[in-house]
């Protein structure tokens, strides 16, 4: 594991002092697959009578690509490629995202009817700036360190975004010393979140330490205003933990809501930070 991370670590300062990218490639079925919602996508735009209809669709093909493209990314950094199940979970959620809104503005939850627009708009604003202040806290605690004899010291993410369909159970695949924070898709829209690892991180701290810390710097408000609940099973739905935790009361276009693994966590880890959860605001 150290020598595949000390060389992916050489390999991408090598690509960035080249200004060289990594071409992410695509299975045949995947891309098919993929370019069939893009022609769905097209026809729902032509036979839409809203404007909102065609604008949430409008992107629906390349937010799909760039999903499936992370995912690859985050199973093989070397030489990613996407494969037809990674390329229908990232459709599979993308349209999910789509329905659901759409449902919302058409039952009048969200949009003009539902209230002041602009005190909306400044409110889904401020859930999103609280996302990006999180990931680039999250990218600070990420970065390589100094070693005390020379050269750099790879840490590995201290943690990992990871949007989601809260319909649907977290995201799988995840190494137990990883720490994947599981949020509802909408809240990260536009949120630059990173690769999303799925290995073992280099030299961060146990995750039961930061998870705790995380916990801690969110109560003593030196990180943002956000509701954390726990996930106790990896076929659960989110939103049943949700329910479960009683953040169901919570307004998700204005709450930020991270999801955190408890389940890996050994008994006395467990018994120490499960009381401290759920964190409602």
């Amino acid at each position: 594991m150290m020598e595949r991370l000390a060389a992916l670590v050489a390999a991408s300062h090598a690509a960035n002092a080249a200004n060289r990218a990594t071409v992410v490639e695509l299975m045949p079925d995947a891309e098919a697959y993929l370019d069939q919602l893009d022609e769905y996508a097209d026809d729902q735009i032509n036979g839409a009578r809203q404007n909102v209809t065609r604008e949430l669709w409008n992107r629906a093909h390349i937010k799909a690509l760039k999903l499936a493209a992370l995912i690859a990314v985050g199973c093989n950094p070397e030489a990613p490629i996407v494969t037809l199940e990674m390329a229908t979970w990232a459709r599979d959620q993308i349209e999910r995202d789509i329905r659901r809104l759409l449902d919302r503005f058409e039952s009048g939850e969200v949009g003009e009817v539902a209230g002041n627009e602009v005190k909306q708009q400044n409110a889904v604003l401020r859930c999103i700036f609280e996302y990006v202040e999180l990931a680039a806290w999250i990218a600070l605690n990420s970065r390589s360190k100094r070693s005390p004899m020379s050269g750099t010291i790879s840490a590995g993410p201290w943690a990992v975004i990871v949007p989601s369909d809260v319909a649907e159970p977290p995201m799988p695949g995840f190494d137990p010393k990883a720490f994947p924070i599981f949020v509802p898709a909408e809240q990260a829209e536009g949120v630059a979140i990173g690769v999303i690892d799925t290995a073992a991180p280099d030299s961060q701290p146990r995750l039961s330490d930061r998870l705790s810390h995380l916990i801690w710097r969110v109560q003593d408000r030196t990180l943002p205003a956000v509701a954390i609940i726990g996930l106790e099973s990896p076929v659960e739905p989110l939103e049943e933990a949700i329910v479960a935790a009683g953040a169901d009361t919570l307004d998700l276009d204005v709450v930020p809501l991270l999801c955190v693994p408890l389940r890996v966590l050994q008994p006395d880890e467990y018994e120490a930070i499960g009381g401290k959860l759920p964190l409602l605001l």
